[in-house]
């Protein structure tokens, strides 16, 4: 009963894995983007800045997998930390309430 209790609680399934990472960097390509650790997202970003870059760019994400892509099909990295998450999630709760100030009563939500 306690496993389904749990369950039905939304509880955090014991054999469930925390995140890898709290802190990464995205990497962004056509049509793809992946999360890398940050000493890797340093050594992509010595790659694309080469003024002679190879064809292809091979690095793991943080969940382990291997990543193969052409070099000229990454278009730009970004940095994601949890700090960074938490202030944008805040600043999207003030913009939803800035809303919810803005609506007549009669028009519809």
């Amino acid at each position: 009963m306690n496993r389904i209790w749990k369950y039905l609680n939304n509880e955090e399934k014991p054999d469930e894995e925390k995140p890898v990472a709290r802190d990464y960097w995205v990497v962004r390509c056509y049509g793809n983007s992946w999360h890398v650790r940050a000493p890797q997202a340093m050594r992509i970003r010595r790659v694309l800045e080469r003024r002679w870059k190879p064809a292809w760019l091979e690095f793991r994400d943080i969940a382990g997998s291997r990543i193969r892509v052409r070099t000229a099909h990454v278009f730009g990295m970004y940095e994601c930390t949890e700090a960074q998450r938490a202030k944008d999630r805040r600043h999207n709760r003030y913009l939803e309430s800035e809303e919810k100030a803005d609506e007549k009563p009669w028009e519809d939500g």
